[in-house]
Formats: C-alpha cells, structure tokens, sequence
C-alpha cells in the first residue's frame, strides 16, 4: 500500500464488531517482506484479534486498547549492505531517510501466544531467534519502553522474563538505545540486569549491571553454550559492562 509499499493479506475469515471500541478478529494474516529477502513474509500470524480506541484515530493516532497474535512469526533481517527489511519503500520517494520516526502506535494491552521472532544480521553473519510460549505486554509506542511478562526460550534456552525493555524502534532504526530493567530466570538461574544497549543494531556499547545466582555454576555455564565446566555448586555473580 502507498504507507509501506508493501502488500497486507488476510487469506482467512474476518469478523468485525462495531462499537465504541471496534473488535477486528482476522485469520491467517501475512505482511510483505522486503523484496531481497528469501523470506516472503516479514510476518504472518495464524490469528489477529485487535480492539481500537477510535478517539485517538482522529488525531492520527493508533491506539489498540487489545491485541492478541496467536502463533505469529516476526523476522527483522539485515542485508549485507546494511538496510532492514523495516525499511519501507513509501509513495514519497524524496523523503529525507534522516526523517524517518516510529510509527504512532500505542498497545495498551499485548498478548501473544506461541510466536517466533527472528533476527539475523548479513553483515556481522549474527543471528538468534526467539520462541515464545505466552507473551503479555504493554506498548506505549514503538520509541518508548515496553512492560513485559514473558515464557518461552532463546535459541533454545528456557527463559522467563519480566519487567521492562525496550523500545522496540531501536532494533531498527539507528540511533535509539535500548533501556532495560528485567529479571530473567532459566533452570536455576536467576539474573537482573538494568542498564542499556547503546547499539542495539550492532549489539555494540553495553552499559549493564548484571547480578545473577543459581543452583551450579555448570548449570549457568550451559546456558553460554559451555558444557565442561565442573559442577562447583550454588553461586552469585555481579558484573558491570561499561
């Protein structure tokens, strides 16, 4: 469409439920990739069900009061000359590329359920993906932070994490620092870490406080993918990464 240049279609049903605060249930519901990647889709989900506040609307303002995604699979990919697949060709082709903001979206109230988010970086060749199991959040904008509960695992490491993270603008958009305040815990471990990731989009310029503790050393050992490490027992740790 003229917003992102690229196709949104909804292969299922669609219901909708006029009201104050209309309800839009829609099935199989895919966004267009970028056209260099191998991927086709940047996202589907198996279901969208998404409530809008119309005030807002009239302001120019999204503002979903709920939304829920069952069984979505989100990718953000880098190619090697650097562009995302967030970056959208638009009907103003003279736009200044420096100008480029968040989308005014507001969720006030996020769940998802048994997702799959992507990133992979042609550049550096770094990747990882995230499973999520149940996911519940709170977005004020895409440039601000969001407040998680979440389940599920990193590359294949349970984890569960709350508390705040974000925004998710900077994964994208170069510039922004990505603030956490979070408490993760998998297996046995458990570990705060507050502070920010300066670089987000090259993982670069860490400025955390890391404090974790656990049942084994071996065991939080495994989660950095060593499995040799000698079972020393119960530890606590702190760190600081400037």
């Amino acid at each position: 469409n003229d917003i992102t240049g690229r196709e949104l279609n909804i292969k299922g049903d669609i219901d909708f439920d006029f009201g104050i605060r209309p309800i839009l249930v829609a099935e199989d519901v895919r966004f267009q990739n970028a056209a260099w990647s191998a991927r086709p889709n940047l996202g589907r989900a198996k279901r969208l069900e998404v409530q809008m506040a119309v005030w807002p609307l009239l302001l120019g303002e999204f503002d979903f009061a709920h939304l829920v995604l069952v069984e979505p699979d989100v990718i953000v990919e880098f190619e090697s000359s650097g562009t995302s697949n967030f970056s959208f060709d638009t009907a103003d082709e003279e736009k200044d590329e420096s100008e480029i903001h968040p989308p005014p979206l507001i969720f006030s109230d996020i769940r998802i359920e048994k997702g799959l988010f992507t990133y992979k970086d042609a550049q550096s060749g770094f990747k990882f993906s995230v499973s999520i199991d149940h996911l519940a959040a709170k977005i004020p904008g895409f440039d601000e932070p969001l407040k998680l509960d979440f389940k599920g695992a990193f590359d294949d490491i349970p984890l569960i994490l709350t508390g705040t993270i974000g925004p998710i603008w900077a994964w994208v958009e170069p510039g922004y620092s990505l603030p956490a305040d979070l408490t993760a815990t998998s297996g046995g471990t458990t570990a705060t870490i507050s502070g920010e990731l300066r670089d987000p989009i090259n993982l670069k310029e860490l400025a955390f406080d890391i404090t974790a503790q656990g049942s084994s050393v071996a065991e939080i050992a495994e989660l950095a993918g060593q499995s040799d490490v000698p079972k020393f027992g119960a530890f606590k740790l702190r760190s600081e990464e400037r």
